[in-house]
């Protein structure tokens, strides 16, 4: 009875952020709900752009602009309002970003350090952008991971298509479902 009226609790948030979304013509960068936690395991911490660090809630909504990072042998589950799911490893920390038109919203997920795992769904007209210091994936209806640190990113697709750039050196490449990039 407890987890049924949990998942009603948490699904009322999500709707509600659905048609928060919905109802915006205009994105700018902030105040765009993005997201909600579904799941914290142990030590899992979210600043907005107008607070400092803080414990993280299970079924708090995040915004453009949030970021949440998560402590040894820690893990976050985020659902986005497309469905998407984001899985923040351990000794990770992400912001999220936002901005553009309704219907072709670009969503950005930087990864300041850690590891994600994603399964993002594919959506008609809009992005969704995983970005490091040193590389930017533009990802569509995929599955896979993606780790960063000390200069060097490490895409893993399992399934679908990600366009994985260097900023460094201006290439990009397609890495395909079972490939590594």
């Amino acid at each position: 009875m407890i987890r049924r009226l949990r998942l009603s609790a948490v699904s009322l948030f999500l709707v509600a952020a659905l048609a928060a979304v919905a109802s915006g013509v205009v994105r700018g960068s902030e105040n765009v709900t993005m997201a909600l936690i579904t799941k914290i395991i142990q030590d899992v911490t979210k600043k907005s752009p107008a607070a400092e660090w803080a414990p993280a809630a299970k079924g708090q909504i995040l915004i453009a602009g949030d970021q949440v990072r998560t402590g040894k042998q820690s893990l976050a589950v985020i659902k986005f309002t497309d469905q998407s799911i984001m899985r923040l490893r351990e000794l990770s920390e992400l912001s999220l970003g936002a901005e553009g038109p309704h219907g072709a919203l670009v969503k950005t997920i930087q990864l300041k350090s850690g590891g994600i795992g994603f399964d993002v769904i594919k959506q008609q007209n809009e992005q969704f952008r995983l970005t490091s210091p040193t590389s930017v994936a533009s990802i569509r209806g995929t599955r896979g991971s993606w780790c960063g640190g000390q200069g060097s990113d490490t895409l893993l697709v399992i399934h679908g298509l990600v366009n994985l750039k260097n900023l460094i050196s201006g290439k990009d490449v397609d890495v395909a479902g079972g490939f590594i990039g």
